[in-house]
């Protein structure tokens, strides 16, 4: 073995095959050398190997596919040392994986069955050392990590353009490139498919991250404008917001929907695009472990995927304070039947045709911009839809406590007075502000649940446990198991 490296590598003397072997390893690249060193080892040495792999038949040893790796890894460190440099990435990775090919082909002069031996041999071992992958990953993760970084990092930024390619939000367009050039032909190794994993699955999750801190600046300059609107109309005046400002707060309605539909579109390409790479780059492995790999991106882009509730927040955040403010007239409806005397209520008070009137204005607004999908429009709607509901079931509950221990209260009052006079205690007594203010709030509650189906919103103890709690919360004894809107009162 040893000579025929010595032609092939260094350069000792030979016919005219060898000579021509010598030529491409001086020129070629390590392919081409590995290519020449195994056609002269077959040509040379080919029928003495076999014979003598048929003639050890059942021992345990594989000291000839060791001997030509042994062999052709000190030539090779002593003639080209440069090859095992991970300092040029892409000539790294050529040499590495033309060295793990030439090492499947040399496992093919070992006896039958001993190829597990082969590779736990010391000279398969020393070989594989000489290739540091630690520090090709690292020279690829500054790359791509890098790249990510400095453009969410940068002034940049803020390009949101109208027309998607295929993203809005520029971050996205850099992050889907990232992700692809992680499983690129160029770039992966089999080898290190863990690292380049955790690689796609931290871009993800950094993307999330600065997504989310983000917005979350947009939401809390939407809160510190309205304060400031209040603070204004009750003549506080209050602070003028910057004009500087930065690009997360100056988001518009519109852009805030290209981030949603982005965010969408990037769900749809890791599903799509990026594990179709995942999978071909990983081909050699099990497909168990691609799955649990992909999996766990799946993963990072749901965390992503949960930013549109911020958003919804946003988008929803003046509507649904407009809504929860018209919820203030409940409050009103035990002024107009306590000590009033007024007659059993048989209609729905005035304020409840209006409470989510601002929500139905904003979906008629969304419904003119082309970028709104109707999914978006749905979420939205439920979102504030369910919120208003929650807010209008602990007003009610509220109120109803109150009420019952004010009616309780002068229940004892006026037993006290009736014995203290001696007299007899109404047998047929009239109904009580309680039952009027009570029979008002269900009159109201079975309107809301009228207005919310006419946003298209299906009202049920399934479809909306919101509205089914706050039925529960004001509906008579004998109504509260059925959500019935259509019923006598």
């Amino acid at each position: 073995i040893r000579p025929i490296v010595s032609q092939v590598l260094v350069g000792g003397g030979g016919g005219g095959a060898q000579k021509q072997g010598q030529a491409q390893a001086k020129k070629g690249a390590i392919a081409e050398i590995y290519k020449t060193l195994l056609d002269e080892v077959a040509s040379q040495a080919g029928e003495i190997i076999e014979s003598i792999n048929g003639q050890l038949s059942g021992a345990k040893s594989c000291n000839i596919a060791a001997a030509i790796v042994a062999e052709t890894d000190m030539a090779v460190s002593a003639s080209r040392p440069n090859v095992y440099s991970p300092g040029i990435p892409d000539a790294f990775r050529e040499n590495y994986l033309a060295s793990i090919d030439f090492l499947k082909q040399v496992a093919g002069y070992c006896p039958e069955g001993l190829t597990r031996e082969f590779e736990e041999s010391q000279a398969v071992q020393r070989f594989l050392k000489r290739w540091n992958l630690t520090v090709y990953h690292s020279l690829r993760f500054q790359d791509i990590a890098g790249t990510f970084e400095k453009h969410i990092a940068g002034k940049g930024v803020a390009s949101i353009a109208e027309e998607a390619k295929p993203f809005h939000f520029s971050a996205a367009n850099v992050l889907l490139e990232c992700l692809l050039k992680c499983f690129s032909r160029e770039v992966f190794l089999p080898s290190l498919a863990n690292k380049f994993c955790r690689l796609a699955y931290q871009l993800v999750s950094r993307f999330h991250v600065w997504l989310k801190a983000g917005l979350a600046k947009r939401r809390d300059a939407a809160k510190s404008s309205q304060q400031e609107k209040k603070a204004a109309a009750a003549g506080g005046g209050g602070e003028q917001e910057s004009s500087q400002g930065t690009f997360w707060t100056k988001l518009t309605t519109n852009e805030l929907v290209m981030i949603v539909n982005d965010v969408k579109v990037l769900s749809d390409k890791v599903g799509t695009e990026v594990r179709r790479a995942m999978a071909a780059a990983m081909a050699e492995l099990s497909g168990e472990v691609a799955g649990l790999a992909f999996a766990a991106v799946e993963e990072a882009v749901g965390d992503v995927r949960g930013v549109t509730e911020i958003i919804k927040e946003i988008l929803g955040g003046d509507v649904l304070q407009q809504c929860t403010d018209l919820l203030k007239h409940v409050r009103g409806i035990t002024a107009t039947y306590r000590m009033t005397n007024r007659p059993m209520p048989s209609r729905p008070s005035h304020y409840v045709s209006g409470i989510l009137r601002p929500l139905g204005e904003l979906q008629q607004t969304f419904r003119k911009q082309a970028s709104v999908s109707e999914e978006l429009m749905t979420d939205l709607r439920d979102h504030v839809a369910k919120e208003v509901t929650v807010k209008y079931a602990e007003t009610a509950g509220d109120l109803l406590k109150t009420v019952h221990q004010t009616e309780s209260s002068l229940k004892r009052l006026k037993e006290r007075q009736v014995q203290a006079t001696g007299g007899n205690q109404d047998t047929e007594a009239a109904a009580s502000d309680a039952d009027k203010i009570c029979l008002q709030l269900f009159l109201d509650v079975k309107e809301f649940g009228k207005q919310l189906q006419k946003l298209g919103i299906a009202v049920g103890q399934e479809s909306t446990p919101e509205y089914a709690h706050l039925w529960q919360t004001v509906a008579p004894e004998g109504k509260k198991d059925a959500i019935d809107l259509l019923g006598t009162n």
